[in-house]
């Protein structure tokens, strides 16, 4: 077996034809017993793709393209045979003549889409099968495997090629993998891989839950390291999350949200691939699981965002505030001009607003071409149009295309604040410079106390009741001229 892979590892410096690739070389297994092989009668040039990417993973023995075209290629051998035009030609051609022109002992089959994609997935028990393919969706004891990227010795493509009971060639490898597995096994010792193994090697139809050797087929993007990052509560907490999913996403990984389902739809529009904890297989096992939670409740004094790196233990993380998407233009804006109004009281009085003539506000809006809308389910005074965002994605659109919102501190100021639109907030004990990196497009709205930003003096999860009047602190009470000086500097 260690006489097979020699035991060394090689690296072809003159393939690297890009300047990216050669900053990222990397250490590659060397085959001394493997040609890498294709063979197709069209999409050429995908092919040879798919061919010179895997050398880029494996230094092979030989690295072989069969077709019936003329052609040349660095470092590939290429051999010209007869037309081959028909999927029928092509099945037929594996099963019974592709044997002649193999010198090694084993082969990598592989098509322009499906090939090598980590070497360093390449396992020493490879050798001990005559055959490996990703598995399909059968549960019989034959889902392996798929021949579009597959394993095999030159025993098989011989006795196959030679065994005349094998007549039904299209397609080879449901041919050879199903219908005539009992009789390659049983008559020639022919050895199909078990299940892990084929995980091992490759993926197709199954999402692949760990790195592979190949893959076959674009149903299923390829496996990235899982890491979980969990906050359970509440909608604001979630958004300013959004750094962290950012930041994990380039590094490559697959981020994993462990959050209330119903506000995965926050995301809906990211331009990564995320997943939610119910969607996370048994079989993976996360390389980080991040608990956010209590995470800025125990250092109330410091931006949120500094206490998830902490955290997740991020020291080279960005600061900035978190960004959500939900493309809006002039084609699919909900209304001409407008703005968005949230005042729902909270529960916490010191985190409420009182005082505010908003239908004055409203009318000074109106008059200034805004129409304006309200939101909340919960207590409030009614001013503008009340607008039934009754879910997350119905809140996103309309707050997506407001030209102002005005409300306090909570989970729809955050996506206001994190879809970039201008917005006044009222904080009340908050201080918002704990809250939001960037005040750019933020005006707050606070009067000034004794006990000034008293929320954060405690660890707790809902700061504390104010030492003044707990009933009706003195930094909620508002006039309107107050918030109309602050909606003057953003419009």
């Amino acid at each position: 077996m260690k006489d097979r892979i020699a035991g060394k590892i090689k690296i072809d410096k003159n393939l690297v034809t890009d300047l990216k690739y050669q900053e990222t070389i990397k250490e590659k297994p060397w085959l001394p017993s493997v040609t890498l092989v294709a063979v197709s009668g069209n999409k050429y040039g995908e092919t040879l793709n798919a061919l010179y990417k895997s050398k880029r993973e494996c230094d092979f023995a030989r690295v072989l393209y069969i077709t019936d075209t003329d052609l040349k290629a660095d470092g590939i051998d290429v051999v010209k045979v007869a037309p081959i035009k028909s999927w029928q030609r092509y099945n037929e051609f594996i099963v019974k003549e592709l044997y002649k022109h193999i010198t090694t002992d084993y082969i990598i089959l592989i098509q322009h889409d499906g090939f090598v994609i980590n070497g360093g997935c390449f396992d020493e028990s490879f050798y001990n099968f005559d055959y490996i393919g990703a598995r399909w969706l059968y549960e019989d004891g034959r889902s392996v495997g798929n021949g579009g990227c597959s394993w095999r010795s030159k025993r098989m493509l011989e006795i196959t090629a030679k065994d005349e009971t094998i007549e039904i060639c299209t397609p080879e490898d449901e041919s050879l993998c199903r219908l005539y597995r009992t009789h390659l096994e049983t008559v020639h010792g022919i050895k199909y891989a078990d299940e892990r193994t084929a995980d091992k090697f490759s993926y197709e139809l199954h999402e692949p839950t760990q790195k592979t050797m190949c893959f076959h087929g674009y149903h299923w993007p390829q496996f990235k390291e899982h890491v979980v990052i969990k906050r359970s509560y509440a909608m604001g907490d979630v958004i300013l999350c959004e750094p962290l999913i950012d930041y994990y996403s380039k590094k490559g990984y697959q981020v994993v949200l462990d959050i209330p389902s119903n506000l995965m739809s926050l995301f809906m529009q990211s331009p990564y691939s995320l997943k939610h904890i119910s969607q996370l297989k048994g079989e993976i096992t996360p390389i980080k699981y991040i608990d956010l939670d209590g995470a800025y409740e125990k250092k109330p004094k410091q931006l949120v965002l500094k206490s998830y790196y902490e955290a997740a233990g991020i020291e080279d993380g960005e600061i900035r505030n978190p960004r959500l998407y939900f493309p809006i233009d002039e084609r699919n804006k909900l209304f001409k001009k407008y703005a968005v109004v949230h005042i729902d009281e909270t529960g916490m009085p010191h985190r409420n607003i009182r005082g505010v003539h908003w239908k004055g506000i409203v009318q000074y809006l109106n008059a200034r071409g805004y129409e304006v809308f309200q939101i909340g389910k919960g207590k409030h005074e009614d001013c503008g149009i009340f607008f039934n965002a009754g879910n997350e994605p119905m809140m996103m659109y309309l707050l997506a295309g407001a030209d102002l919102f005005i409300g306090i501190d909570s989970g729809p100021s955050h996506i206001a604040v994190a879809l970039g639109v201008p917005s006044v907030i009222m904080f009340g004990s908050v201080n918002a410079a704990y809250r939001h990196a960037n005040m750019e497009k933020i005006r707050v709205v606070q009067n000034k106390c004794k006990y000034q930003h008293c929320y954060h003096e405690v660890v707790s999860e809902v700061g504390q009741d104010c030492q003044i009047d707990k009933e009706l602190p003195p930094c909620t009470d508002f006039s309107a001229t107050q918030i109309m000086e602050q909606i003057n500097e953003l419009i």
